[in-house]
């Protein structure tokens, strides 16, 4: 029989409670207003892409297709749908929801349908901020968007539809005890940029009178990029206020505290007028664990871990579960004893330096800097 360790315990509550991203939005554009369509199969992710989508924009029909069209399909699958959409004779101009092996069936069939039917694939609502990050967004992906906005600006129509980042007058970010946030920052101001012609106004949160942290995320910030970054103590409550009111507000945060952090914003939104959204990142926990930048004080760093862990368990519904989980989050910081206030940041530094040196060139050629 397996025994369940404290440390289980602390894996669960991390990879179970946490807010998720809510900056993407799905595009609209002149083309989508005149759709009174959908097509889906009967799988279950297209009918909530298709109550999504439904919730945004009114379609007087929707056809479902007695196949799992999210799927990669076969040859003989692909050859069945075609031949239903056609038995459909479909009428004005609509949106299919499918893998784009279906689409592009239809387009080699009868290439006037790309006139008619858009597409929104599976993956349309993919955290593609992460793909920037992991390299693996295509290399002429900042011409692309370019030409899609000139699309939209002349109301020709696109064929593909999926989510993209809303427009932030304001960025939040945490200090450089997580510096992949950092590091998904840039690449988000950059798009910002690219998609809405918006500069946004970067805000680090840092310890007040730790100045090794505001050099640190100085340097990182810089070197990919990003420029108009200023600091706020993060325990000066009134100065975020002030910052972020009547403004567009996008806060960047570690997933071990996202939960602790909506809370708190959403408590601010009580007294303050603004609109704010979250940017998650989403790590294993291992990889959170076993920052090798900050494992030369692993015990302190550890520390900070789990109260983080035990902040977002502190705002939710306090269940059986929840109860029991932050009975082992205690367990574990009484034997790290010694807590200290602060992370030392030295092994950060030279993190720093790879980082730049690793996201600098890529930055710069993928949105053409």
């Amino acid at each position: 029989m397996c025994t369940v360790t404290a440390m289980d315990n602390v894996r669960k509550a991390y990879d179970k409670y946490y807010y998720s991203s809510d900056c993407f939005d799905f595009r609209r554009d002149a083309r989508l207003e005149k759709m009174i369509f959908l097509v889906k199969g009967n799988d279950e992710l297209s009918s909530k892409i298709a109550s999504e989508i439904r919730a945004k924009q009114s379609f007087y029909s929707t056809y479902t297709i007695d196949e799992d069209l999210c799927a990669e399909p076969t040859a003989e699958q692909i050859n069945k749908f075609a031949s239903k959409i056609q038995e459909l004779n479909l009428q004005g101009s609509g949106m299919l929801i499918a893998h784009k092996l279906y689409y592009s069936k239809l387009i080699e069939d009868h290439p006037s349908i790309i006139e008619k039917m858009a597409l929104i694939r599976p993956d349309y609502d993919n955290d593609y901020i992460q793909l920037m990050v992991d390299f693996t967004i295509g290399r002429h992906y900042a011409s692309r968007v370019r030409v899609l906005k000139e699309k939209n600006a002349a109301k020709v129509g696109v064929s593909n539809y999926y989510k993209n980042i809303m427009p932030f007058d304001v960025m939040i970010l945490p200090s450089i005890e997580n510096l992949r946030c950092l590091v998904c920052a840039a690449y988000i101001y950059q798009e910002i940029k690219l998609r809405h012609n918006i500069i946004p106004k970067v805000y680090v949160q840092c310890s007040e009178d730790v100045t090794s942290e505001k050099e640190l995320a100085l340097k990182l910030l810089t070197g990919l990029c990003v420029e108009n970054i200023s600091f706020i103590d993060k325990g000066d409550i009134q100065a975020l206020s002030e910052i972020v009111f009547k403004r567009r507000v996008l806060f960047i945060t570690p997933q071990r505290r996202s939960l602790k952090q909506h809370h708190d914003v959403e408590e601010m939104r009580k007294e303050v007028r603004f609109s704010p959204s979250f940017y998650v990142v989403k790590e294993s926990f291992d990889e959170v664990w076993n920052q090798p930048e900050y494992l030369d004080c692993a015990e302190t760093w550890h520390s900070h871990v789990l109260k983080d862990i035990y902040g977002s368990l502190d705002v939710v519904e306090q269940t059986e579960e929840v109860i029991a989980l932050k009975k082992s989050l205690t367990e574990k910081l009484d034997e790290n004893t010694l807590r200290q206030s602060r992370v030392a940041y030295a092994g950060a530094k030279l993190k720093v330096d790879e980082l730049v040196e690793r996201h600098q060139a890529y930055l710069k050629h993928l949105f053409k800097i």
